[in-house]
């Protein structure tokens, strides 16, 4: 006799349960017992283990949403079913203007980097539904406003006022601002 596990979808063999023949491997899915074993009842269990999937997806952490094309995160392999504890490597790039942060995971509702690596081998938990985030940030630059008399190259805060944003301050790169110059009286505005 003959016993064969077949796993429905989603699943995978895991091993055989129950008193086997000498010489059995118990993590085969094909189970051969020969006619002498067979003496009686006997109970032989096919026991198998759920694979998992997961969702592989950027995000920007300074407005939310997907950061541009140029950020990239590749998983390999990058689709299929895994049994939990598979190896998922991992690895994010970064475009010009932007940085890497890490990666989270909807396993702990994205709370906590699981890893700030740009590479990382991740292992699938046991979670329907697994989403996979790397996660990018824009790069800060520092702005610095000046006041300049005639070229001279100083700093002349007497001769007006810039609005629009702090001086010696740091925002996100890419950042649109407006800056308004006014002139203080005995002066005015060139370019």
């Amino acid at each position: 006799v003959t016993l064969f596990a077949v796993p429905n979808f989603n699943y995978a063999f895991d091993k055989w349960t129950g008193t086997l023949p000498q010489g059995a491997t118990d993590t085969s899915p094909t189970l051969a017992l020969p006619g002498s074993f067979i003496t009686g009842n006997m109970n032989f269990t096919a026991n198998f283990v759920r694979k998992y999937t997961f969702t592989l997806e950027r995000y920007l952490t300074n407005n939310g949403g997907t950061p541009p094309a140029g950020c990239t995160a590749t998983a390999t392999p990058s689709m299929g079913y895994f049994l939990p504890n598979s190896d998922i490597a991992l690895v994010a790039v970064a475009a010009t203007g932007y940085e890497f942060k890490g990666w989270k995971h909807s396993a702990d509702g994205f709370k906590d980097f699981v890893n700030t690596g740009a590479t990382y081998t991740y292992k699938i938990p046991a979670v329907d539904t697994l989403v996979i985030r790397a996660v990018f940030t824009h790069t800060l630059v520092r702005i610095r406003l000046q006041t300049i008399v005639d070229n001279d190259g100083f700093n002349t805060p007497e001769a007006g006022t810039i609005t629009g944003a702090t001086d010696n301050t740091t925002m996100a790169a890419d950042t649109e601002v407006t800056l308004t110059a006014a002139a203080n009286p005995d002066y005015k505005f060139r370019f």
